[in-house]
Protein backbone atom coordinates (compact mmCIF):
# COMPACT_ATOMS: atom_id res chain seq x y z
CA UNK A 1 0.00 0.00 0.00
CA UNK A 2 0.90 3.65 -0.67
CA UNK A 3 -0.60 6.81 0.78
CA UNK A 4 0.57 10.03 -0.92
CA UNK A 5 -0.43 13.35 -0.36
CA UNK A 6 -1.06 15.09 -3.27
CA UNK A 7 -1.48 19.06 -3.56
CA UNK A 8 -3.35 19.12 -7.21
CA UNK A 9 -2.08 22.38 -9.16
CA UNK A 10 -2.96 21.20 -12.67
CA UNK A 11 -6.15 22.90 -13.88
CA UNK A 12 -6.52 21.06 -17.25
CA UNK A 13 -5.68 17.74 -18.56
CA UNK A 14 -3.45 19.46 -21.56
CA UNK A 15 -0.93 20.49 -18.71
CA UNK A 16 -0.11 16.46 -18.20
CA UNK A 17 2.53 14.72 -20.51
CA UNK A 18 1.55 11.50 -19.60
CA UNK A 19 -1.16 10.11 -17.26
CA UNK A 20 -0.87 7.90 -14.42
CA UNK A 21 -1.23 4.12 -14.80
CA UNK A 22 0.10 1.55 -12.65
CA UNK A 23 -0.83 -1.88 -11.26
CA UNK A 24 -4.12 -2.24 -8.68
CA UNK A 25 -6.49 0.01 -7.11
CA UNK A 26 -6.14 3.88 -5.50
CA UNK A 27 -8.56 5.08 -3.43
CA UNK A 28 -8.56 9.10 -3.45
CA UNK A 29 -9.60 11.55 -0.51
CA UNK A 30 -10.15 15.17 -1.31
CA UNK A 31 -8.68 16.92 1.75
CA UNK A 32 -9.66 20.27 0.49
CA UNK A 33 -10.52 22.08 -2.23
CA UNK A 34 -12.34 19.74 -5.03
CA UNK A 35 -11.03 17.91 -8.03
CA UNK A 36 -12.09 16.18 -10.89
CA UNK A 37 -10.87 12.95 -11.91
CA UNK A 38 -10.09 12.25 -15.96
CA UNK A 39 -9.61 8.07 -17.06
CA UNK A 40 -9.28 6.82 -20.23
CA UNK A 41 -12.68 4.96 -19.61
CA UNK A 42 -15.29 6.92 -17.88
CA UNK A 43 -16.54 10.63 -18.29
CA UNK A 44 -14.60 13.16 -15.87
CA UNK A 45 -15.98 13.21 -12.33
CA UNK A 46 -15.84 15.82 -9.52
CA UNK A 47 -15.02 15.21 -6.07
CA UNK A 48 -15.80 18.10 -3.18
CA UNK A 49 -13.85 18.02 0.39
CA UNK A 50 -14.41 15.11 2.53
CA UNK A 51 -15.56 13.30 -0.95
CA UNK A 52 -13.55 10.05 -2.37
CA UNK A 53 -13.77 7.53 -5.08
CA UNK A 54 -11.62 4.20 -5.97
CA UNK A 55 -11.09 2.88 -8.97
CA UNK A 56 -8.51 0.63 -11.18
CA UNK A 57 -5.42 2.14 -11.41
CA UNK A 58 -4.18 -0.19 -14.06
CA UNK A 59 -6.57 2.53 -16.41
CA UNK A 60 -4.70 6.21 -17.15
CA UNK A 61 -5.97 8.81 -14.94
CA UNK A 62 -5.07 12.88 -14.11
CA UNK A 63 -6.17 14.62 -11.25
CA UNK A 64 -7.09 18.26 -11.95
CA UNK A 65 -8.43 20.96 -9.30
CA UNK A 66 -11.92 22.27 -9.77
CA UNK A 67 -11.14 24.97 -7.26
CA UNK A 68 -9.69 28.35 -7.17
CA UNK A 69 -7.08 27.56 -5.31
CA UNK A 70 -4.47 24.24 -5.23
CA UNK A 71 -6.40 21.06 -4.04
CA UNK A 72 -5.20 18.57 -1.42
CA UNK A 73 -5.74 15.08 -1.91
CA UNK A 74 -4.99 11.87 -0.28
CA UNK A 75 -4.02 9.25 -2.49
CA UNK A 76 -3.57 5.33 -1.56
CA UNK A 77 -2.69 3.07 -4.45
CA UNK A 78 -2.28 -1.18 -3.36
CA UNK A 79 -1.22 -3.45 -5.81
CA UNK A 80 -2.63 -6.68 -4.19
CA UNK A 81 0.00 -8.92 -6.96
CA UNK A 82 2.88 -7.06 -5.64
CA UNK A 83 5.19 -9.47 -3.56
CA UNK A 84 5.30 -6.49 -0.35
CA UNK A 85 1.16 -7.48 -0.69
CA UNK A 86 1.28 -11.33 -0.83
CA UNK A 87 4.52 -11.63 2.34
CA UNK A 88 2.06 -10.15 4.30
CA UNK A 89 -1.26 -12.25 3.63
Amino acid sequence: MVPLEILVRARSVDEFDHWSQHRGEEFVYVLSGAIEIHTEHYAPFRLEQGESAYFDSSMRHVYITVSKDEARVLSVSHDPGSPKALRAS
